[in-house]
């Protein structure tokens, strides 16, 4: 299944947390920061540069641009195509894909 996203964004806050790469994960927590004032930014992005966000989304971008399941169009909408588990479950926290019978490697412990 395809979701569409108006702008880079709303694409950041509306893709699963693993497709973010790591050293752009604290845009997410500034925007949603930006969204809920109560939202806990985790102890590794206490400090977000707020000044380079804009220069960081572009770049950003230009990442998700090279990745098979998006799609970047000239009008900065962002196409995101959802990767269909193999074997049953996708960890909404990592990405990783099992079975179902146990938990995930990761165990949650990376916050969204």
């Amino acid at each position: 299944m395809s979701i569409a996203f108006h702008n880079i964004k709303e694409a950041i806050l509306g893709i699963p947390y693993y497709e973010i790469p790591f050293d752009y994960k604290y845009i997410y927590h500034s925007l949603k920061k930006k969204i809920n004032k109560n939202h806990n930014i985790p102890e590794e992005f206490d400090e977000i540069k707020y000044n380079i966000i804009d220069e960081k989304l572009n770049e950003l971008l230009e990442i998700l641009r090279d990745r098979p399941n998006f799609r970047v169009l000239n009008t900065g909408k962002v196409i995101y195509t959802e990767k269909e588990p193999i074997n049953g479950y996708i960890c909404p926290a990592c990405g990783y894909d099992y079975d179902g019978n146990a938990q995930c490697d990761c165990y949650f412990n990376y916050f969204y």
